[in-house]
């Protein structure tokens, strides 16, 4: 994998949701659909399973970093690190079991997996700053609310990775992703 097109394309990434964030929330919910996610989720579609692992925590790292967390009850931000990068990781890890079951050329299959690992990143960081909220400050008070709004981004998630699916798909040789040799099923 080419790590300096993986740093450039999740600096682009980074822009976007940062950026692009309050453009296409729904409403004043804050469901929004994560950029970062899609690339994450392309590179665990193609790379090997040592650069999906690194990836993915430098992406989760990214979400940590970009996600201030609110105490509750009060005007102060948190930076917590590490729960949106062990989710992606778990995440990642989810991918690459599957992606030899699917179509990886297919936009869908990108779609597919988005929500796949997007969901179980979001249930692991909000789990683990649930609990760090049992024994510290609390960032967030509706539970079942923070989860049903992140579950919602998934979503939105997937359904953008559909657009910008084929995007990174014609961008894949720039990566450095080895080439795919198989060209449908033979019979030997």
């Amino acid at each position: 994998m080419n790590w300096i097109a993986f740093a450039i394309a999740a600096w682009v990434a980074c822009g976007l949701e940062y950026g692009l964030k309050d453009a296409f929330r729904l409403g004043q919910t804050p469901v929004a659909p994560s950029f970062l996610l899609i690339l994450g989720v392309f590179v665990c579609l193609w790379a090997s399973p040592q650069a999906l692992m690194a990836a993915c925590l430098v992406v989760g790292l990214l979400l940590d970093f970009l996600y201030l967390q609110q105490v509750q009850g009060t005007e102060r931000w948190l930076t917590v690190p590490g729960p949106h990068a062990l989710g992606l990781l778990l995440g990642g890890y989810a991918v690459l079991n599957m992606r030899g079951l699917m179509f990886r050329r297919n936009a869908l299959a990108l779609a597919f997996l988005c929500l796949v690992a997007g969901a179980l990143m979001h249930i692991v960081a909000w789990a683990l700053l649930y609990l760090r909220g049992v024994w510290g400050e609390p960032v967030f008070g509706g539970v079942a609310g923070e989860l049903g709004y992140r579950l919602g981004s998934t979503v939105y998630t997937a359904v953008v990775a559909l657009v910008v699916g084929l995007i990174l798909s014609v961008m894949r040789p720039i990566f450095g992703f080895p080439a795919d040799t198989k060209r449908g099923f033979k019979m030997p």
